[in-house]
């Protein structure tokens, strides 16, 4: 049977890169999910845009495991404070975490070490097609965080209902965000021991 490597994690455990290399993988994630975050659209009747940042942080979990997966957000949500226009629809500050939408860029560090570290765990086991099926249920997980502290924050800020808060914060943008999750599990399928970039 050939070797098989989910990408970047598989490659931080068999290749052994250095601090530096880890670093710069990070700042690369961090840069994806900075794009992200410049593909967004105001969502009439909720005050969370749609965007592609939820790709950014499930990718960085997958691709980067789970230390430098939340520290590739880490270094997002500090980009943003300095004052760099990183966040949705160009904004920036440390405001913008305690808006009614900060809850969800809380999320993204954790959700991406959960996402990263849950895929750590099953990325050297089984087949391509168990593999993916795990990294899908870890970005569902991830999926899960994101909602749950997004949501409940977007609730308590705006004092709404919790029906009106889920429909707003949750059920509006789920299949969007689900398509986002098996991209990123798509861009993380295990290639042969030939296929390696690193």
């Amino acid at each position: 049977m050939m070797n098989q490597s989910m990408g970047i994690p598989g490659c931080l455990k068999s290749r052994e890169l250095t601090f530096v290399q880890k670093w710069m993988l990070s700042i690369l994630m961090t840069g994806v999910t900075v794009i992200g975050a410049r593909l967004s659209s105001p969502v009439p009747g909720t005050p969370v845009p749609i965007t592609f940042q939820v790709f950014g942080v499930l990718l960085s979990g997958l691709m980067l495991g789970g230390i430098w997966g939340a520290i590739s957000q880490i270094q997002y949500l500090a980009l943003g404070c300095i004052g760099a226009p990183v966040f949705a629809l160009g904004h920036s500050g440390i405001i913008t975490l305690f808006g009614v939408t900060g809850g969800y860029l809380w999320s993204y560090p954790i959700a991406a070490f959960v996402v990263g570290y849950l895929a750590e765990k099953i990325s050297d086991q089984g087949s391509v097609s168990k593999i993916n099926m795990g990294n899908m249920a870890a970005s569902i997980v991830g999926l899960a965080i994101i909602y749950f502290i997004g949501t409940l924050w977007l609730i308590t800020a705006t004092h709404q209902s919790l029906f009106s808060g889920v429909i707003q914060g949750l059920l509006i943008f789920l299949a969007w965000d689900i398509v986002k999750a098996v991209a990123a599990v798509l861009m993380t399928t295990p290639r042969s021991s030939a296929s390696r970039i690193l």
